[in-house]
């Protein structure tokens, strides 16, 4: 029986590499955004719509998975976002923005599904970090909300373990993604990038997502039953 999978964030960025190379693998999977972004239109059919910020439009779509029976063995998250804030001491705003993007959205998510998922003794869920965050390079806000996620997949990991529910994380270095700041500046070779490459980044370049998706492939099977709790670095040494 194919495996359902779901995807926070799945229609841009890592989540639609994702997207494509699971439905290529014959998974049964859909992805969930504000917008349909990069979806085509014979994959609409399997697109939910819902703001994350916002705990009515969150409510709206796990009703209607109750109310339509949808239930999935996999999750996947890949929403998340600094918000352009500064590395600096932020203010209140801009902590309550990034943890809600980043840590307070999933929560709610995660307990509708876990609970069917410790019944069926069988789940994956597989979060997002950032290798920035134990660097030390991205903005305060954000690193905090990263590192409660990181605390929060360690921690609540070892609970659900003993279910065969493997709660993990993959934390990457900077994703070669379209648009994206600095693959801009790799692509124009600008000052920065090279100041980049020099200080932070012995590999020399940026990681492509077809490095991840192996990891992700192994994260949401039935191989990595032994892996919960765990945050797996691919960072091209990032530092």
């Amino acid at each position: 029986m194919k495996k359902k999978v779901i995807i926070f964030g799945g229609t841009k960025g890592i989540g639609y590499e994702i997207f494509k190379e699971l439905k290529q693998k014959k998974f049964d999977v859909y992805a969930v955004s504000r917008k349909k972004n990069f979806l085509k239109k014979n994959d609409l059919k399997f697109y939910f719509q819902c703001n994350v910020m916002d705990e009515v439009s969150v409510r709206k779509l796990l009703n209607k998975f109750k109310k339509n029976k949808l239930n999935f063995d996999i999750i996947i998250h890949c929403i998340g976002g600094s918000f352009k804030s500064k590395n600096n001491i932020n203010g209140e705003k801009d902590f309550y923005l990034n943890w809600k993007l980043n840590f307070f959205h999933f929560i709610e998510i995660n307990n509708y599904f876990i609970s069917k998922m410790k019944k069926n003794k069988w789940g994956r869920i597989l979060h997002f970090s950032s290798a920035g965050t134990l660097s030390h390079k991205t903005p305060l806000a954000y690193s905090t909300a990263k590192a409660a996620l990181n605390s929060y997949i360690i921690n609540y990991g070892k609970q659900l373990v003993k279910y065969n529910v493997v709660l993990t994380a993959i934390s990457p270095g900077p994703i070669n993604l379209e648009k994206r700041f600095l693959p801009l500046q790799a692509k124009n070779n600008t000052k920065f990038w090279k100041n980049f490459l020099k200080d932070h980044l012995p590999s020399k370049r940026l990681v492509k997502p077809t490095e991840i998706l192996p990891m992700v492939n192994y994260l949401i099977s039935d191989n990595a039953s032994y892996c919960g709790s765990n945050i797996f670095n691919i960072d091209g040494g990032y530092y």
